[in-house]
């Protein structure tokens, strides 16, 4: 957990002895980029199945050039137990609360914020196959391509006017079921079968978890 700032960086904790000693140096010529300002609580959860989870709850503000952007974020830590549980758990979360998943980090958040960007709408990002990939390991990699095209349009989609954000949220859904198509052949037919039919005949189901096994 980081110091908070009080006016000057506390560089003690850099166990690197040169290191500290060149961040001490140029101390006053150093200011913050971005500040977060938040309160963490964190509720400890035993599972049925006995796997343990600690549920991080972190509300506040991001800080930077006099602009705020509010923070409110539940983070889940498998302390024991199968990860697929944590999955699961997000699952059920996310049927009761109006949750959405991202992989964007404060800092991320914190310097777009400094630097006045903007959100923008989101392509799927490239994808480099090889011979030596079997077609599992080729299917999952273009899976997750897909999964980032979606959670980096699916927050534009619902804040923002600009239509672009929802085309390329359903180029996203459009692509993970002709994946499924195309790959059906090496793929659990059961697996097939259940996420087919749901992404088939519930439209709203990727848009609201984006999540893929």
């Amino acid at each position: 957990m980081g110091k908070a700032y009080t006016g000057e960086f506390d560089f003690t904790d850099v166990e690197l002895k040169p290191v500290r000693k060149m961040l001490q140096k140029l101390q006053p010529h150093l200011q913050p980029v971005f500040t977060t300002l938040f309160n963490r609580e964190t509720l400890f959860l035993k599972m049925d199945s006995g796997a343990e989870v600690l549920l991080m709850i972190d509300q506040g503000d991001i800080l930077a050039h006099g602009n705020k952007l509010a923070l409110c974020e539940l983070e889940l830590e498998l302390v024991s137990g199968q990860p697929e549980e944590l999955l699961h758990l997000a699952v059920e979360l996310a049927d009761n609360l109006p949750l959405l998943p991202s992989d964007i980090s404060k800092a991320e958040r914190g310097y777009k914020l400094f630097n006045g960007e903007t959100e923008q709408p989101v392509k799927m990002p490239g994808v480099l196959l090889s011979k030596q990939q079997t077609p599992l390991a080729a299917f999952k990699a273009l899976a997750f391509a897909c999964i980032a095209q979606w959670q980096g349009n699916v927050s534009g989609a619902a804040a923002s006017d600009d239509p672009e954000f929802v085309h390329q949220l359903r180029i996203s859904q459009r692509r993970i079921r002709a994946l499924l198509r195309l790959f059906k052949p090496i793929l659990p037919q059961d697996w097939f079968v259940h996420w087919n039919k749901t992404l088939l005949t519930t439209p709203g189901f990727f848009l609201k978890y984006g999540i893929w096994m």
